[in-house]
């Protein structure tokens, strides 16, 4: 029995270390939405600052480097 006991430990173990590092994520990813400065906030959601017919438009200019979202906002 002890080898149950011993298993059953272990998963309570890494439960609680994975509920930890969840809690840890959650909070690294409010504050990258809290300092993001290409989301806006809108009625409580997060949005995007372009339209969906504007990123088809600029998806070239986005991707490089050099010009980016920021370069087109």
């Amino acid at each position: 029995m002890g080898s149950l006991e011993e298993r059953c430990a272990s998963l309570r173990a890494q439960i609680t270390a994975t509920e930890e590092q969840l809690a840890g994520l959650k909070r690294d990813l409010a504050n990258v939405e809290a300092q993001s400065e290409t989301l806006t906030e809108k009625n409580g959601e997060m949005r995007w600052p372009l339209l969906k017919e504007e990123y088809k438009r600029y998806g070239r200019q986005m991707i490089v480097s050099q010009v980016g979202l920021k370069g087109i906002i």
